[in-house]
């Protein structure tokens, strides 16, 4: 190979490099949604802050002429990075010099006008608007198809604009020095170029079936192993322990139960619980003594008893699994994690144990660390801060080389330091597991729930609701739709994997609640509802009154956590609320009954999913009416206020951009006849009007304020 290896900075890219970039037409059209998009951008600004290189990760190519590469691998990526760039050089001219690099979507022509359309703006031209609102104007009527796949790229740009206008002056101009200039803390792509004659399915094949590098969570592991290193049985233990913990997408307890081979309520309460008296020494003479084929300590005995199933070889083979033996690569063999023979004959309809989780196994490591290290303290003051990014986790655990001047945290390097730890991660998890949301797919559709793992009257195990309505008092069942809601809010709202403090609040709420407490449900839903209530006084930190800002607030400075949070206070006024119902209904001039039925059920069963953009319900360039009229001085704010926005997805908006509020309406009331649900609780309540004048606008906007101002009064009672 001539040119196989070659790192490319940002720099370069981001300077008219002379290299032209395809994403071919069989790649997949733009996928990344707000978590990988911020987690890219989060990533590069703290690399700014420090003293050290960033990798992006690898970029897979295959020339096709001189100067033109077609990307096999890391299109995702690069095509964020086009996005960034572009959304540098429009909203940050007097301060980012990069230029537009050259890329192209092979066959794809809405993607091609998306591309050429950023690149054709200019600084001038965004006035009052948002890059993608603007954009959206440059494009000409598209079919549905089209729609579809300019819809992911038109989020793109909107969830990078939203981050870098909410940065501070300080924050933006050291982001584009950072990625302008040659420093040592660069930010680089690895371009791996394939032969011309290596075949691409080949490469892919052999791709997927590559081995999986040593992660930091597993180094963390053997390194807390190696404390316990004289003790063959409380290593086996640990590793039981820490391996049900760390697949995400099972509870911990369904995990645990083929593996303790003892009766589950040993250790566990009947809610799926650790019981508060279980300790590590505690859980390994139950382990051993229902298992009877822990080894010896060597100290003790040299020489091992054989297991009742002839498996000590096995167990004498993970014991092992030290540090030394993981830094050799022995690693291949993790039986543990296996299905026993019995779970195997478990009946289908009771095994409905799989979820997909709000967070990662490395970034809860952290989450439970800081509980685990502040668990004493009793002020803001003396608190330990951990960096909840996974990136820093040998760090926060003093495993890293360098380890920031801070506050010491302890090295767990002490048998009875990791012992406490494993025991607190258990205890966590099965909290997590208890209590937050999961999302699951039922009847081939996306779900949120809180969902347990219980033992059923055959000693299985399957998944229940956590809370069971039916023993419920009509008033704990509203407390119960409200957790969901609020948590599912809390997760489309800071959905990166990284740094969610609404989690870290809640989990740190469960690790001191008393859960048999009869009050446990009304009291987690205030607690919640407090926690929504911080984070959204924290998107205005440097305001006074937020409603009052709001008031006068227009379109970008408004943050798309308002419109959740307003989405959540809507939703909760209609479950049976009816003064604060009627409130937001007094002026609504909308004459068709069974219209305003139909969007009031829909607030009532609105559920939270991912959505990044925001719409002006009357179109800021309509096309089938006149636009809004100005006001005194000659500016249209209540076009671009609070009462005239709400957030929906890209593939709404994109599709209705231009269209008058009564056709948006009868969109909206089509989708409901086919039991599709709506984006914005807020959106609903809007099209309850006849009509959608200046005076409905403001009307609106009143109403939802005035909602937001009696929630805080409320919470401060």
């Amino acid at each position: 190979m001539d040119k196989q290896l070659g790192f490319i900075d940002l720099k370069t890219l981001f300077n008219d490099y002379s290299d032209k970039y395809i994403i071919p037409i069989y790649q997949r059209n733009y996928a990344w949604i707000d978590i990988e998009i911020q987690q890219l951008l989060s990533d590069l600004l703290n690399t700014s802050e420090s003293d050290t290189a960033y990798f992006l990760g690898s970029l897979v190519v295959q020339k096709k002429t001189d100067a033109t590469y077609e990307v096999i691998d890391g299109q995702q990526r690069l095509t964020t990075l086009f996005l960034l760039n572009e959304c540098l050089r429009l909203l940050l001219p007097d301060v980012y010099n990069g230029k537009s690099f050259h890329l192209r979507f092979e066959h794809r022509k809405a993607s091609e006008d998306i591309l050429n359309g950023l690149k054709d703006l200019s600084p001038q031209e965004l006035d009052a608007s948002s890059i993608d609102k603007r954009l959206e104007e440059k494009l000409k009527e598209k079919s549905e198809n089209e729609l579809k796949e300019r819809s992911g790229l038109i989020d793109g740009v909107s969830i990078i604009e939203k981050f870098l206008r909410e940065l501070s002056q300080d924050k933006q101009e050291q982001l584009c020095a950072f990625l302008s200039l040659k420093q040592k803390n660069c930010a680089y792509l690895l371009r791996t170029e394939l032969p011309s004659h290596i075949d691409k399915n080949h490469y892919f094949e052999k791709m997927n079936a590559r081995g999986v590098q040593l992660e930091a969570q597993e180094l963390l592991k053997a390194k807390m192993m190696d404390a316990l290193e004289k003790n063959n049985a409380e290593i086996t233990l640990f590793s039981l322990i820490w391996d049900s913990c760390a697949d995400m997408s099972r509870f911990a307890v369904q995990q645990l139960y083929s593996k303790l081979k003892s009766p589950s309520e040993e250790v566990f309460s009947e809610s799926g619980l650790l019981k508060s008296e279980m300790t590590f020494d505690k859980l390994a003479k139950i382990y051993t003594d229902s298992n009877h084929k822990l080894l010896q300590n060597s100290a003790d005995s040299g020489e091992s008893e054989e297991a009742d199933s002839g498996n000590s070889a096995h167990d004498s083979k993970k014991v092992e699994r030290t540090i030394k033996t993981l830094f050799t690569g022995d690693i291949s063999e993790n039986t543990e994690n296996q299905v026993t023979a019995d779970e195997n004959k478990r009946n289908p309809d009771e095994d409905k144990g799989s979820y997909q989780s709000v967070i990662n196994f490395p970034n809860f490591l952290l989450q439970v660390l800081s509980i685990y290290l502040n668990k004493n303290n009793t002020s803001d003051e003396n608190a330990i801060h951990i960096r909840l990014d996974d990136k820093f986790l040998l760090e926060e655990f003093s495993y890293a080389p360098k380890v920031p001047k801070r506050k010491e945290k302890p090295h767990f390097d002490k048998p009875e330091k990791v012992k406490e730890f494993i025991m607190h991660l258990l205890k966590m998890r099965c909290l997590f597991d208890c209590y937050v949301l999961k999302m699951t797919e039922k009847e081939d559709k996306e779900k949120w729930g809180i969902w347990s793992w219980k033992k059923s009257a055959k000693n299985n195990y399957y998944s229940v609701e956590t809370f069971s309505k039916e023993f419920l008092k009509e008033s704990e069942k509203k407390s119960i739709e409200s957790i969901l809601q609020l948590q599912s809010m809390l997760h489309v709202s800071f959905n990166t994997q990284t740094y969610k403090k609404w989690l870290l609040k809640v989990l740190d709420f469960l690790n001191n609640a008393t859960m048999l407490n009869k009050d446990f449900v009304k009291t987690f839903k205030e607690e919640l509802e407090k926690i929504a209530a911080e984070l959204f006084k924290e998107q205005y930190s440097d305001v006074d009154d937020v409603v009052q800002y709001l008031q006068d607030a227009q379109y970008l400075n408004i943050t798309h956590y308002t419109f959740h949070y307003l989405d959540y206070l809507i939703w909760k006024a209609f479950q049976k609320d009816e003064s604060s119902k009627d409130l937001l209904l007094e002026k609504s001039k909308q004459e068709d009954k069974g219209s305003v039925e139909k969007l009031q059920n829909a607030i009532k069963n609105f559920t939270f999913k991912h959505r990044s953009s925001v719409e002006h319900y009357y179109p800021q360039n309509p096309a089938s009416i006149p636009p809004l009229d100005k006001d005194e001085e000659g500016e249209k704010k209540l076009l671009h206020s609070l009462g005239n926005l709400c957030l929906i997805s890209g593939y709404q908006n994109g599709k209705l951009y231009n269209s008058s509020p009564e056709e948006k309406r009868r969109e909206v009331l089509l989708r409901l006849e086919h039991t599709k649900g709506i984006d914005s609780a807020k959106q609903a309540l809007m099209m309850m009007y006849k009509q959608w004048t200046d005076e409905d606008i403001t009307d609106h906007q009143e109403k939802v304020l005035t909602l937001l101002e009696n929630e805080r009064k409320e919470l401060k009672k």
